[in-house]
């Protein structure tokens, strides 16, 4: 985040996708309502080092890197947010003063802050416990994020088995020790979440991203009938891409 940036964010005040805090010498205890919020949400921007009107407070020096490494620590304990995440946190100075910033985006997943949703709306942090509610929530990831929809009828028998041999040799390059070389294909598609349960739907089965990752080109047309990508290449004038490209297979190949 630059300078400019920061001086914009301030300038706006708080509301769905801003928030400030006041973190003088401590993560504030309320930041992971805030950070569940907003990956449930529609995503947003968190700038410790100043109160609720924009005013920057600052960041005791002493206390900066501790912060960010308790910040980092929380967010991938899946007791505090769950599924955990991981963002850069980005330090910057302003009128003598030390702030912190956190851009969380919008998550394809629904989010927990010890085990409980939050949801925006406006500039608060809400608990959701109702049932209806949660069911919105679920259907508002559904209905932006395709990629997580659930086709009960595709079966592992749907998916190329070699394209999991694919994925482990590419991941062999870049770490030997990657824990997907050692487990089956049904469990790589759990942990994956690319076969996964919909609680608030009652639906449990592989997803269109388990489909255009692993899938034979005939089920993914099949799903998709207009999915293609389009690819520039080079073929003969190896100073300029010259041609075009539509093809429509697994991404992996």
């Amino acid at each position: 985040m630059t300078i400019e940036e920061l001086n914009t964010t301030l300038a706006r005040g708080e509301g769905t996708r801003i928030e400030y805090k006041q973190a003088r010498n401590k993560v504030p205890s309320d930041l992971y309502d805030t950070v569940c919020s907003f990956l449930n949400k529609e995503g947003g921007i968190i700038i410790l080092g100043a109160d609720n009107d924009g005013k920057v407070t600052g960041i005791d020096p002493a206390c900066t890197e501790q912060i960010k490494k308790d910040i980092v620590t929380s967010l991938n304990n899946n007791k505090v947010i769950n599924p955990p995440v991981n963002y850069p946190i980005y330090e910057i100075e302003k009128s003598g003063e030390k702030l912190l910033c956190l851009k969380i985006p919008v998550s394809s997943q629904v989010h927990t802050h010890a085990g409980i949703i939050y949801d925006r709306e406006n500039d608060s942090d809400f608990r959701i416990t109702n049932e209806a509610r949660i069911s919105e929530i679920y259907f508002r990831k559904r209905q932006n994020f395709t990629e997580n929809i659930i086709y009960p009828h595709l079966s592992i028998d749907d998916l190329d088995m070699k394209l999991f041999e694919k994925a482990r040799a590419l991941l062999y390059t870049v770490n030997p020790l990657h824990s997907w070389l050692q487990i089956d294909n049904m469990v790589i598609l759990r942990s994956s979440l690319l076969y996964r349960k919909d609680v608030s739907m009652g639906e449990e089965g592989l997803t269109l991203a388990a489909a255009l990752i692993f899938g034979t080109d005939t089920i993914i047309s099949s799903i998709l009938p207009a999915y293609k990508i389009e690819a520039l290449v080079r073929r003969e004038n190896l100073d300029r891409w010259d041609d075009r490209l539509t093809l429509r297979t697994n991404l992996i190949d």
